[in-house]
């Protein structure tokens, strides 16, 4: 009797859940909710909501979830369908993000801090991106390292190393947001540019500049300092990065 209702209350919670997604989008659920609703496509009959906690726990966000290896997944617990399953939907959406840059040329500062704007801004979380280029300076991979810190104990650069090198990129441009709306670079951002160039130069790989976005506009670390100390020079500061 007991295991009857509690498969009804299961089957009501996903019908209830399910109907919150189509009324109200995504936006509507939480992540640990967003993930229990993935997961009912491949653990039938069982509350997921438990597991989907205890995945959001372990990794810390729902799109390091999504971004784990197939190893990770299946060392958390998860079945090789389950696991699979996660991983197939995180490879598609990185696919159509990816499709509509991959190959092409960027060059452009201004071109590429509006690229990092359509992908960060409103993003309610810091997230950090990597932006890949080969030898022939195309793009070959745009990469999230991380969901919620710039801290370097949060950076994973022996994965984001290891993705350049599988990619064969030759040079990177991160870029992170600012949720705060102040696009003022702070001594961690400055500290974390350094940190992943010292990390990647070895390698042969440069760190081309460190883009902060925020309220929809864009400021380059890197840019940002050497317009600072050419106008110190002069003696008057630019209005562009006086903020």
């Amino acid at each position: 009797m007991t295991e009857n209702k509690d498969k009804k209350f299961h089957e009501g919670h996903r019908s209830r859940l399910r109907s919150r997604y189509i009324d109200n989008g995504i936006d509507s659920l939480a992540e640990h909710e967003i993930l229990e609703l993935i997961l009912f496509h491949s653990i039938p009959r069982v509350d997921t909501k438990p597991l989907a906690h205890e995945l959001i726990d372990s990794y810390g966000s729902l799109s390091n979830v999504l971004e784990a290896s197939f190893e990770s997944l299946k060392a958390s617990g998860l079945s090789d369908i389950s696991a699979a399953h996660i991983k197939l939907i995180s490879d598609v959406h990185i696919l159509i993000r990816n499709r509509g840059i991959l190959g092409k040329r960027i060059t452009d500062y201004d071109e590429l801090g509006r690229l990092f704007v359509s992908e960060l801004d409103g993003v309610e979380k810091e997230r950090v991106l990597a932006l890949m280029f080969n030898v022939k300076n195309e793009v070959v991979g745009l990469k999230t390292i991380n969901d919620g810190s710039l801290k370097s104990t949060e950076i994973n650069l022996r994965d984001l190393a290891e993705t350049c090198i599988g990619r064969k990129a030759v040079k990177i441009v991160i870029a992170h947001n600012h949720t705060s709306g102040n696009l003022k670079p702070s001594p961690e951002d400055y500290s974390a540019t350094a940190m992943i160039g010292n990390v990647l130069t070895p390698l042969g790989i440069e760190l081309a500049e460190h883009y902060i976005v925020a309220d929809g506009t864009f400021l380059g670390i890197k840019k940002h300092c050497e317009d600072s100390k050419r106008f110190e020079d002069k003696e008057y500061k630019s209005r562009d990065f006086d903020i």
